[in-house]
């Protein structure tokens, strides 16, 4: 081989190796596309459901999820209100044994 191939030969396999990447990247984004499509059309045909069925299951769980997460919500704050009533109970009752009038507002009730 002279010398002016065997550059020839070595610029051409340079040119190779950098045209390379860019030809893969340009494959791998056109294979992920039609691999997406493909994927999304297999979905289509083999789903058990139309999406209008998907749509209203999804409501109905969420509204589910949404009555549950209130009804969660309501029995926390009845209890603390039940707590709350008692511990009034309870020190109203302490204040009635030690001899305290029952107080009304700011004003005191006094037994006659």
């Amino acid at each position: 081989m002279t010398k002016h191939s065997q550059e020839q030969a070595e610029n051409d396999i340079h040119q190779d190796a950098t045209a390379e990447p860019k030809g893969f990247a340009t494959g791998l984004l056109a294979g992920s596309i039609v691999a997406g499509l493909a994927g999304a059309g297999a979905m289509l045909l083999l789903a058990p459901q139309s999406g209008e069925q998907i749509r209203a299951k999804l409501k109905q769980q969420g509204l589910k999820l949404r009555y549950r997460a209130v009804g969660d919500k309501t029995r926390q704050l009845t209890g603390d209100v039940d707590k709350q009533t008692e511990e009034l109970a309870q020190r109203g009752q302490a204040m009635l044994d030690e001899g305290s009038p029952p107080i009304i507002g700011e004003k005191q009730i006094a037994d006659d």
